[in-house]
């Protein structure tokens, strides 16, 4: 058909967050889907949430586990690694809010709606926070289609190819 290129949501690499978020899909399926698309030679950007309010401990193992089986399957796939941001009237607005009920910290201001920061959002300690940020941004470095054509336009140019090992 000409598909070249997909967006999945896959959100989470642990069961339970993707119930949590009422999700319809497993991690089987995002393996499942994975694996037709690399078959196809079809490009994919898997897209993830991290830090979501009252996620497992395990979350970000079982996440970033996915994550390289994910390139492990195509070497071409797309990671875009984001914090959880609770927008009103979602699961995660109402998990948060449990959260926030229980410390000093508000999410009726605007500063828990940056995606790549932990700032502002109750539910999420400082260490982890700068954990998630830190990933999503090496993730999205070393995984992303525009760095890709960089490297591939610039080969020998050593900063490029600094960046890349150090965010693999």
């Amino acid at each position: 058909s000409g598909l070249r290129w997909v967006f999945i949501g896959a959100e989470s690499g642990h069961d339970t967050v993707l119930d949590m978020m009422e999700g319809d899909h497993t991690v089987t399926d995002i393996l499942r889907a994975a694996e037709k698309l690399s078959r196809h030679k079809i490009k994919a950007t898997f897209s993830f949430n991290l830090g979501y309010p009252g996620e497992p401990p395990d979350n970000f193992n079982r996440t970033e586990a996915l994550c390289r089986e994910l390139l492990r399957l195509n070497h071409e796939t797309e990671l875009m690694v984001y914090v959880t941001t609770a927008y009103d009237s979602t699961p995660a607005f109402h998990r948060a809010r449990e959260f926030a009920s229980k410390t000093t910290n508000t999410i009726d201001d605007s500063s828990h709606l940056d995606q790549r920061s932990g700032k502002g959002k109750a539910w999420l300690s400082q260490e982890y926070s700068r954990k998630l940020f830190n990933f999503s941004i090496t993730t999205f470095y070393a995984t992303s289609f525009l760095h890709r054509r960089f490297r591939r336009r610039f080969p020998r140019n050593l900063f490029l190819r600094l960046l890349h090992g150090v965010a693999n």
